[in-house]
């Protein structure tokens, strides 16, 4: 899934999918703050075993895909309009080009941002 679905079975897909939200704290409102794994940035991730080896991928982009079965194209990042990376809120989730999300962290610490919903 980290470009194409297509290596990923189904199966390891629901797998992925259930193991991402059995890691992420999701109150009613606001952020749902992952709670699993993060790379030394801070950017959560998840280790999938598929086809016989174990691949690491960012969980913002999992999650997108999830809610929109759209995978975000190699030039597409997934960025978060509660300035929270941490957060997989897909109500907090969109698609911005690397200049956008450049431009988006200059003016953002990513530790948080405002509570959006």
């Amino acid at each position: 899934m980290k470009y194409q679905t297509e290596s990923i079975s189904q199966w390891d897909l629901r797998r992925m999918k259930q193991k991402i939200l059995d890691r992420i704290k999701r109150p009613s409102l606001g952020c749902w703050s992952w709670t699993g794994a993060a790379a030394g940035d801070g950017v959560p991730r998840v280790m999938v075993a598929s086809n016989h080896r174990h691949v690491n991928y960012v969980v913002a982009r999992a999650m997108y895909f999830f809610e929109h079965d759209h995978v975000p194209a190699i030039n597409e990042v997934v960025g978060h309009l509660c300035r929270n990376k941490r957060c997989l809120n897909p109500a907090h989730l969109e698609l911005l080009t690397p200049e956008e999300c450049h431009a988006d962290s200059s003016r953002s610490s990513g530790t948080g941002g405002h509570d959006a919903q």
